[in-house]
């Protein structure tokens, strides 16, 4: 499933790709990685391919990696910028299907005799 696209990642990066992104083979990869992982998390109610909402998410967050990989590169000097930020997983999980999944609740552990 494509929702990330190199094209709409470098309008986010202003038109053109960060210095350390030389080839644009690196950010589609980047990008099918995002949407598997999109797809991983939302399982099994996968969220679409097609819609815009979707696709902007997906392309933000490889937005994110690449700022935060740049980063790293860089020798990690100043605060982690994060990937998931809070805006990230509200719209995550308002984007799947099934939204009601709360967790897991902890059962009461009884020894056993």
């Amino acid at each position: 499933m494509v929702r990330a696209t190199v094209g709409e990642v470098k309008k986010l990066f202003g038109g053109t790709l960060p210095p350390n992104w030389t080839t644009e083979a690196n950010v589609t990869n980047l990008c099918l990685l995002v949407d598997a992982e999109l797809d991983a998390l939302t399982y099994p109610d996968i969220i679409s391919e097609t819609s815009v909402e979707a696709k902007v998410l997906a392309n933000e967050i490889v937005y994110r990696r690449m700022i935060h990989a740049n980063w790293a590169h860089a020798g990690a000097t100043t605060e982690e910028p994060r990937i998931w930020t809070r805006d990230l997983i509200t719209r995550l999980t308002r984007l799947s299907k099934d939204a009601t999944f709360k967790g897991f609740a902890a059962s009461p552990m009884q020894e056993e005799t």
